[in-house]
């Protein structure tokens, strides 16, 4: 296991170099998979903003296509 000195409040100086009165030991694997869990789960969390943006989108493209398919046929009988 590879340990690892965390700053626990990082505090900047008006010169910009940062300074660190506590420290914490932890462990670099534990880090690396608690963040990429975190990320798994905001990725494929459920969003109904977007699902129902999407249904309507996709609704509104099907409505469309019939629409201009039935236009189309129509133009072609009477053009026969």
């Amino acid at each position: 296991m590879t340990k690892l000195l965390v700053c626990d409040q990082p505090v900047i100086k008006t010169n910009g170099v940062p300074r660190c009165d506590s420290w914490q030991q932890v462990d670099l694997e534990s880090l690396v998979t608690q963040a990429e869990l975190f990320e798994l789960r905001e990725l494929l969390e459920f969003e109904p903003v977007l699902f129902g943006t999407l249904i309507t989108g996709l609704l509104l493209v099907f409505i469309a296509g019939h629409t201009a398919g039935t236009v189309v046929r129509t133009m072609k009988r009477g053009s026969v």
